[in-house]
């Protein structure tokens, strides 16, 4: 495709953005926002964070998914706009609620980073680790695999949270069969430690080079010392 042709691509998306985010549409906001991220300036759209955030609030606002779930990141990781846990966690629930998986899990993760590290065993912590696990139950049960090694971490560490050898499994391999490197890493210490499962070797072998293979830097680190 030609240079001409990409400009012209790039100016009608812009056009066509705007023009949507300009009568409310909560779609065209959010295509607007994304536009404003990264700019473009052969269309004649500059590079503008306030803007982004601006008008991915709009789209958030008006119940569209992406845009919240978008704002939920936004927010957990400090770009567009300054870290604030608290605010993820607002716009990752509104997803949430609405079935979004992926927006669930970062809710199950987030809550666990404000409300569980160095807490003591209260019983209010164990309400907690609940809260946090019935995120991820639900964004498991619709196939994600970051939420599926996340509540096997609940099953097989048992921290705050009644240890379950054969959940823990189950959801380790649900997830390890989508390509998760976590949950491959975690397949690995089983059968290397014969920890819920018989010990063996070959497998546990099998799953550390996997999990390597899929970018997980404890095994990778593992697998160049040997």
């Amino acid at each position: 495709m030609s240079g001409s042709c990409v400009r012209k691509d790039f100016s009608e998306a812009v056009s066509w953005s705007l023009k949507g985010a300009r009568q409310g549409d909560p779609k065209s906001e959010y295509n607007l926002s994304i536009l404003y991220t990264f700019g473009h300036a052969e269309a004649g759209l500059e590079q503008s964070f306030e803007k982004a955030l601006e008008w991915m609030r709009k789209a958030a606002v008006q119940g569209y998914i992406p845009a919240q779930r978008s704002l939920g990141d936004t927010y957990r990781n400090g770009f567009l706009a300054r870290e604030d846990l608290d605010e993820a966690m607002y716009w990752y629930l509104k997803a949430a609620e609405q079935g979004d998986a992926e927006s669930q899990n970062s809710y199950g993760e987030v809550y666990s980073t404000t409300h569980l590290p160095g807490t003591a065993l209260t019983d209010e912590s164990f309400e907690w680790a609940e809260e946090e696990a019935k995120w991820f139950r639900k964004a498991a049960a619709q196939g994600n695999a970051k939420a599926q090694d996340n509540l096997g971490k609940m099953y097989y560490f048992g921290d705050r949270f009644a240890h379950d050898c054969g959940m823990a499994l189950r959801l380790f391999q649900a997830s390890a069969a989508q390509g998760n490197s976590d949950a491959e890493y975690h397949l690995e210490m089983m059968y290397d430690e014969g920890d819920c499962v018989r010990r063996n070797p070959g497998e546990a072998e099998k799953w550390y080079r996997k999990s390597a293979s899929h970018g997980n830097a404890q095994a990778k680190s593992a697998l160049a010392g040997r």
